[in-house]
């Protein structure tokens, strides 16, 4: 019960986002996959209906960015679409 609380609150966070992001244009279909992320990620990339997957990164400690960094590399090396990587956003000073 719990894991399945947990994916609708992340389609629900996913959906307002993509509500937000999409602005006057139809929002973008979203799905949240459980599993591990590099295998789950590029798996999704074969299907016909996907033709971009956009990563950016996790703003958490070294082991997180480290592990991220693998499915980054993961999705460049695999991935059956095109993948864009965003930059770390900056903070101002």
């Amino acid at each position: 019960a719990f894991r399945r609380s947990l994916a609708d609150h992340a389609n629900d966070r996913m959906r307002v986002l993509a509500t937000q992001f999409a602005g006057r244009q139809p929002a973008p279909r979203i799905k949240v996959v459980e599993g591990e992320p590099a295998s789950s990620l590029v798996r999704m990339t074969w299907s016909p209906s996907v033709d971009l997957i956009a990563v950016g990164p996790y703003e958490h400690g070294v082991i997180r960015q480290v592990l991220l960094g693998g499915v980054t590399q993961r999705l460049l090396r695999d991935a059956a679409c095109d993948v864009l990587i965003s930059r770390p956003r900056t903070t101002a000073a």
